[in-house]
């Protein structure tokens, strides 16, 4: 395969990926704290590390990151993810 195919396949794939958080067919993995305030996974934190960190006020700032565009093609490019299915694994 290509390169230019396997972009061109990636970008579907994160189109894909972020239609369905989008629309919340999907969640993105992480846990909520005590305080209701939301976290993304370990493995997915460093790619929201410039988010401001949530608070009792503001609990989502993490959860709305990641379910960005922005997100979904950084974990697509940490993660070399090629489908719709890797993506979904790693999000």
């Amino acid at each position: 395969m290509t390169k230019a195919k396997q972009q061109t396949e990636q970008q579907k794939a994160i189109a894909a990926v972020y239609e369905l958080l989008k629309t919340r067919a999907i969640h993105p993995s992480g846990k909520f704290d005590k305080g209701g305030r939301w976290f993304p996974c370990e493995a997915n934190a460093d790619l929201v590390g410039h988010i401001r960190s949530p608070s009792r006020s503001w609990p989502y700032s993490y959860l709305k990151a990641c379910r960005s565009k922005k997100f979904v093609k950084a974990v697509a490019e940490k993660y070399n993810a090629q489908t719709v299915e890797e993506l979904k694994a790693k999000i």
